[in-house]
Order: C-alpha cells, then structure tokens, then sequence
C-alpha cells in the first residue's frame, strides 16, 4: 500500500514537471544567456563606434594640423573706406590743382591778415589747430607764438588736394615739412632735394623753398621764375601773406629748393627699382613704365574699371586682395610706391605664367624697336587690358617714342 502510494506522488511529479517545456531553470539560463549576448553585442556595437568616432576625429585633427592657419591682413578703417566698393572710392571728385594758384589767389584774400596783429590768430592756425587760436594779450605782447608760415603752406597743399593723395603733409614747422620731403623717397610721390649753391637747377612753379631760420626754417611757394628771377609767396610775412621777388643768384647761398613732384625723378626712382631689383634692362623697364603710365598716370592711389582696380598696375579684383596681404606680411603699406613695386616684383617671381617675362622682355633688344615690343609683351601677358591690340600699340609708341628717348637716348633714367 505505501509502495503504492510512493509511486503515485512520483508520477505526480513527472506530470507537473512535464507542463513547463525546457523547464523554468533551462528558461531562466536561457533568457540569461540572450541578455548577456545582447549586452556584449551592444558592448562591442558601442567599441566599434567609439572606434570609429575616434578615427574621424583623429583624421579631422590631422587635417587641421596638416593646414597652416593663414595669418588674416589687419585692414584699418582707412583701408575699409579705400576697398569697400560699396562706400565707394574716396578719391572721386578730387580736383588736384597748382599750390601755387592757390597761394596766388590768398594774396587777394581779404582773410589773409592776422586780426588783431601780432595775436598768430588767422584761418591757416585755425585749419592747423583744428579751432579757432586763443592768444592771450598781457604785458603788451602776446604769450603765446604760434608762427603760421608753415601753416600757409600745408594750408594750400590741402586746397590743392595734395594732402588727401598723400604727397604732401599737414606740418606746423618748416623743419618738420623739409624732414618729410628729405625722407625714403619710395614712399611718397618721388622728390629731390636740391641746394642752390654749386646746382644748375632753376626754380620752377609749384617748388618750395626753403630759408633756414634759427633752428628751423621759412617756407615759400615758388610762382615764377623769369629773366633769372624768382617770384615766390610766403605766409606769415609781416602779418599777412606776402608776394617777394628776388634774382635766383641773389638768394642765400644755403637756400634749399624741393621740387616735390618732377616726371624725371620719379623715372629715375622707377628705374631704379626695375632694373636693379626686378632685372630689368632699361629699354624693357620703358615697356613697363608705359603701362604703368597708361594704367594709372604713376598714381598709387589710382582707381579704375568702376572701383574693381587699385594702383600703379591697377590690379584687379582678387590681385588688389593679394596686393593687400602680400604687402601686410611684408610689413608695407599696400598704398605706397614701394609696396607697390615689391607685388609687382612678388608676381613675376612667383606666378608659373610670368615667371619668363621679364627675360623675354629683355631679349627684345636694346633699341627704339625694342622698347616697343617689351611694352606690348607685358600689355598681353601682365596687364591683360580689354582691348590688347590697341592697348598694346599705344603703350609701345609711348614705350618707344617718350620713354626710350628720354631714359636710354638722353640719361635721364
């Protein structure tokens, strides 16, 4: 009876067992196996896009330490109001005219008297100083001395328009002014400096002369000179501006006369520079100063083709950019003469489709023939004008027929 019993509870036992396919424990293992699978899938899912996160940033950080970070040009705010082709060209509308027409024309002026006398009080101070003088009247005398002779001078050289294209200064002193035309010559509209003791020069209208006086000096405008006498204007002669004449011989023997702007010295700097830093031969450089002529008059503040081109060679668009970083780097003012002429020299050396010009240019020949050929070589290839055919004979009968006499045939490059 117990055996009987025994057996059927284990029967029993089988038959509850047998109700849970694969068991709960083989189950509960399973299930524990898929999560652990799962979990080292994700694992591995996770390491693999780390891995692959790791290797894009990697090559992202390679690429950015393969490429060198380009220095950006400082651009001022003169430079923005000079490129900006939307506030335009500050140049336009300038009127350049003869400081000595201006000068000539303050001679009639009824404001060109000092009001009271001796107080230094007069429109050339006021322009100076940038407001009205207030002199103080005590013990007889004024107690301030605020000389307007060079004043007068910078005064014209502004209503000229000279100040605003940056070959002229607005100088308080005599010796201030002689020192800025006594410095580089490269950076400003080239000048020379000459004494008249031992020199053949005469004076010419637009010159300035220059009277040593004290430590400093006075300064008059030349407005003739005739029958070897000299007609020039100075300002603060007593109190007002005055009109002198005098014999070119007759003056001081340690005179100085700056022609500030002459056509010969400013080849001669060009000259210089294209032959002896570029390797020019003369008769090639009159091919270039040809352009330059035709591109813009020698004017380094030249603006063309509707604001899209600056300078001597009037680069365009993206050059004037390059123009602008190249002189930046080099620490020159892209504006200047000498700026200009290192870009011009940083082109032909640098760019694959000029580097043969200036050879070719020289294997033209040294003859009136020549010079002509090289101007219209580098109107083709460099310059590149709209026209080239016309453009191109004009620049090699200027070439020929102004520039090679004059630096070649007569010396004076």
């Amino acid at each position: 009876m117990l055996k009987k019993r025994i057996l059927s509870l284990f029967l029993l036992l089988v038959m509850v067992f047998s109700c849970f396919p694969g068991n709960a424990y083989a189950s509960s293992k399973k299930h524990a196996k898929d999560t652990q699978a799962k979990t080292e899938t994700t694992q591995t899912n996770t390491e693999k896009q780390n891995k692959k996160s790791k290797k894009k940033t990697d090559i992202k950080e390679d690429k950015k330490e393969e490429a060198p970070e380009v220095e950006k040009p400082f651009v001022s705010l003169a430079d923005i109001y000079l490129k900006n082709k939307v506030l335009g060209n500050p140049y336009e509308g300038l009127q350049i005219k003869s400081i000595a027409e201006i000068a000539e024309n303050e001679l009639k002026a009824a404001d060109n008297t000092e009001k009271p006398l001796g107080s230094d009080c007069i429109k050339y101070n006021t322009w100076l100083y940038d407001g009205p003088m207030s002199n103080k009247y005590e013990n007889g005398k004024y107690q301030e001395e605020h000389s307007w002779n060079t004043a007068f001078v910078s005064w014209c050289a502004n209503n000229a328009s000279l100040i605003r294209l940056g070959c002229f200064p607005k100088a308080r002193t005599g010796a201030e002014l002689h020192a800025w035309f006594a410095s580089d010559i490269s950076k400003r509209i080239p000048k020379a400096i000459f004494t008249k003791d031992g020199s053949d020069i005469i004076p010419e209208r637009d010159d300035l002369l220059f009277f040593p006086f004290r430590d400093d000096f006075k300064v008059a405008i030349v407005t003739s000179c005739e029958n070897n006498v000299v007609t020039y204007i100075m300002g603060d002669a007593n109190y007002s501006v005055k009109e002198f004449k005098s014999s070119f011989t007759g003056l001081p023997a340690d005179t100085e006369l700056i022609r500030w702007r002459t056509e010969y010295d400013q080849l001669r700097f060009f000259v210089d520079y294209l032959c002896n830093e570029i390797g020019f031969t003369k008769t090639a450089a009159c091919g270039v100063l040809a352009n330059m002529k035709c591109e813009s008059g020698f004017n380094p503040h030249a603006i063309g083709d509707e604001g899209t081109s600056f300078g001597l060679c009037q680069w365009h668009n993206g050059r004037w950019d390059t123009l602008v970083e190249v002189c930046y780097k080099n620490g020159l003012d892209w504006t200047s003469i000498d700026g200009q002429l290192f870009f011009l020299k940083y082109e032909l050396t640098t760019y694959r489709s000029l580097l043969t010009l200036v050879d070719r240019m020289n294997a033209c020949g040294e003859t009136q023939e020549g010079a002509y050929e090289a101007a219209a070589l580098f109107c083709e290839i460099f310059e590149r004008p709209a026209d080239i055919e016309k453009g191109s004979e004009r620049r090699g009968n200027i070439a020929a027929y102004t520039y090679y006499q004059a630096i070649v045939e007569n010396g004076h490059g």
